[in-house]
Parts: structure tokens; sequence; C-alpha cells
């Protein structure tokens, strides 16, 4: 916007409006500035465990249904049960995991709705701000009020992606188990004398586990690129060791996490 003088930042280097604090990252742009003092700032702090307690107790209980339901699948195709047994159980697992899930796809909706809305009030006040319409002070205050409330919210939608209690390190060999015990109950089910509508129901089961995976595989297969990318660089002589071993240790740790 012209006539409004711009500096670089020197921590995020953005080009932002001249001023005590930089507009995108909310951090001290050059002291050399005169304006007029502001008290002191807080971080914006992750969220505490306790405060992702109910979720992380639906994500539990539904993780929980899915390995008693693959373990069943497994005994039953070991012969370790009869069929109305295996029948009355499974059942009784899908409808468990089914209200339990719409439990949860509600609940991420509520989340996903309320970021988009945040994000929205987010760019607005970056907007009213560039313009001149908000001064500095309120600007910093309000976007770290905007970000304390995203940092709470963001790791709770990444925790809801995993309903299966799997890293991300060990998604590749989930995901074969899934598509074994699938492809075993399509070409056995009926010398197994499982009907037709409990062969359905089972293949239609597990295909919505694959489809669930989708998300945590995207992220997996990033983070093998990025891995992949780093040897590459440390090979030719562009990274030095400890950086590679830094940055290699900040990838692997990812793939450990199950959110």
């Amino acid at each position: 916007m012209s006539g409004v003088e711009r500096v670089t930042c020197p921590h995020c280097g953005k080009l932002t409006i001249r001023g005590r604090f930089c507009m995108y990252c909310g951090k001290e742009l050059e002291p050399a500035v005169e304006v007029q003092a502001v008290p002191q700032i807080p971080t914006v702090e992750a969220p505490k465990s306790e405060e992702m307690v109910e979720e992380r107790k639906l994500i539990e209980q539904i993780a929980n249904l899915h390995k008693w339901r693959f373990k069943l699948l497994d005994v039953f195709l070991e012969g370790g049960t009869d069929v109305e047994i295996f029948e009355e159980v499974y059942k009784e697992y899908h409808d468990r995991i089914k209200t339990l899930e719409t439990k949860l796809q509600e609940e991420k909706a509520k989340i996903e709705d309320k970021i988009s809305e945040l994000t929205m009030k987010l760019n607005q006040l970056k907007v009213r701000h560039e313009v001149g319409e908000i001064p500095d002070r309120q600007y910093i205050m309000s976007k770290l009020e905007i970000d304390k409330e995203l940092s709470k919210l963001r790791p709770k939608l990444g925790l809801m992606q995993n309903p299966f209690d799997v890293r991300l390190a060990d998604l590749p060999a989930f995901e074969e188990s899934v598509r074994s015990r699938m492809e075993r109950i399509k070409n056995s089910g009926k010398s197994l004398n499982l009907n037709n509508e409990l062969i359905d129901l089972i293949v239609k089961d597990l295909s919505n586990v694959l489809e669930s995976l989708n998300v945590l595989m995207e992220q997996h297969k990033k983070i093998k690129h990025e891995l992949n990318k780093l040897e590459l660089k440390y090979k030719i002589g562009e990274l030095k060791e400890d950086e590679y071993l830094a940055q290699r240790q900040r990838l692997e740790k990812q793939l450990e996490m199950q959110f």
C-alpha cells in the first residue's frame, strides 16, 4: 500500500509496516522506532495434556474397539471360534464403533468450524491493521489471543485424525494388515460359512478403515520424502553432519508420534 513505510522483519523475513511489532509473527522489530510503550506480551503456550482429556478418552475407546475387532477377525480366520459367536460379537463391535465414530465426526466438525472461523478473523485482523484501522498494540494483543485459541484446537484435530492409536512409523505395516484381513474375508468368507451380508459388512468396515488412514499415510509419505531428501543433501555435502543429524532427529521424532 503506497504511503505506508515498511521494513523487513528480522525474525520471519516478511515485509511489514514500520512499527514496534511485526504484523505477521508478532515479534519486536528494531527498537529504534519510537512508539507508545506496551506491556509485556505473553507467548502462546502449547496446550496442556489436561486440556485434551475428553478427546483422548474418546480416541482411546475407539482405538481399543478397533484392536479387539481386528483380533476377533484373526481368531476367527484361524478357526478359534464358531460362526454364530463370531457374528454376534462382531456386530456388537460394529455398532459400538459406529456410535463412537459418529460422536468423533461431530466433535471434529465443531473444531474444524472453529478453526475456520478463527483463521478468517486473523486474516481480517491483518488487513485492518495493514490499512491503519487497528493500531499495533491492539493488533498484537488480538493476534496473540487468536493464536492461543488455534494452538489449543489444532492438536485436538490432529489427535482425532488417528482413532487407531498407531504411530506414523508403523502405518505402512498397519495398513497392510488391514488389507490382508479384508482379502482373506473376501476369499475365504464363504468357505468359513459366513453369509453374504456379514462378508459385505466386514469388507465395508475394513474399507472404511483404509479410507480413514489416507490422511495419516499422506503425512507419513511427506516425512519419509523429507528424510530421503535430507539424506541426499548430506551425501552431496550441502549439509554438515551436525545439521543433518539435528534435522533427521526432528523428522524421526514426528514419525514416532501418535498425535
